[in-house]
């Protein structure tokens, strides 16, 4: 579920891990918009932006040596899941 609502989300990607409880989204395409003034240029400004936007806490992937990407967790309940990506598409649709 995690991997096609992260890849249906404009400015997100991913792809299908083997075997993990995460995932690495791509959020490169999210670089240069704007949020209450302030531009998004790396994955620590998008990994902010959804904490405080949306309240969803993700890793930024420069902590991995994955550098344009966020470290997405889906060992939580469905539920949760959905509510958190729900939240994640509203406010990257938000962003100018």
């Amino acid at each position: 579920y995690m991997v096609n609502r992260i890849n249906s989300i404009e400015g997100l990607s991913c792809i299908e891990p083997k075997g993990a409880f995460y995932v690495f989204a791509n959020v490169k395409d999210l670089y240069g918009r704007t949020y209450n003034g302030k531009k998004l240029e790396n994955d620590k400004d998008i990994a902010n932006f959804f904490l405080q936007a949306a309240h969803v806490a993700v890793v930024p992937g420069i902590a991995f040596a994955y550098e344009g990407y966020v470290r997405f967790v889906f060992a939580k309940s469905l539920e949760a899941i959905e509510e958190g990506l729900n939240r994640i598409e509203e406010v990257i649709n938000s962003l100018e």
